[in-house]
């Protein structure tokens, strides 16, 4: 695993300051539309050996994982069901173009819109999104919950999240500190950082934060999955 870990982190330091590749994290299928961005993804998909599988270990622990009843949600939801509660955080493995390298998507359930996300996308930056990510995607599906914060703190992190909407994606991975640019996956570990001193970063790949490592942390349980 270190090996193939240290491959993404390469990988995004080249994407970052060679290639500018600005779909690498949270591309949802309709995002692909210029030559450039196109041939930026073909310029990373011949880094990739065909051989690297770690995307595919990653997704493999999520779905090897058991799904637990949301502790917070009892009463309110069913084991195992799709949940709409306040700071629920949405990770899928749905990705364009680029068929050796799982970029993955995340996003938090936000908490003043009914049946909406909060997500950064390479196109139009953070914006609140409708609909529920089983229905919008066609890959599989993870919600995972935030184990020592209450209702009301995610509640707190999904409000934190709204107010970056309108704010620019980040196109530099590694650099998880900044909060004026967001990429998917940052916005959501930066929610829980800055409003409930969770840190959901598992440093697999240095100071990115790839999407599925929301999932990989110990600090989160997971409540859904869609295969």
């Amino acid at each position: 695993m270190k090996k193939r870990n240290w491959l993404f982190v390469g990988t995004v330091i080249l994407s970052t300051h060679i290639f500018s590749a600005t779909q690498v994290l949270a591309v949802e299928d309709s995002e692909i539309s210029t030559t450039s961005e196109v041939n930026n993804l073909n310029d990373l998909n011949s880094i990739f050996p065909e051989s690297e599988q770690w995307e595919e270990d990653m997704k493999n622990e999520a779905n090897n994982a058991p799904v637990e009843i949301d502790p917070k949600a009892v009463g309110r939801a069913r084991a195992g069901s799709w949940s709409w509660r306040d700071g629920v955080i949405c990770i899928t493995d749905s990705y364009a173009s680029s068929p050796l390298f799982n970029n993955g998507h995340a996003g938090i359930m936000g908490a003043s819109r009914w049946y909406t996300t909060v997500e950064a996308n390479p196109n139009d930056g953070v914006q609140f999104k409708s609909g529920d990510w089983p229905s919008r995607f066609g890959g599989q599906v993870w919600q995972v919950g935030v184990k020592s914060t209450s209702v009301a703190q995610d509640k707190k992190a999904a409000l934190w999240a709204e107010k970056q909407v309108g704010k620019k994606y980040n196109n530099n991975f590694l650099n998880r500190g900044t909060r004026s640019t967001f990429y998917c996956s940052q916005l959501v570990w930066a929610a829980y950082k800055d409003t409930a001193n969770v840190d959901l970063d598992t440093w697999r790949y240095a100071s990115a934060v790839h999407p599925f490592e929301l999932h990989q942390t110990d600090k989160t349980t997971l409540i859904y999955r869609k295969k």
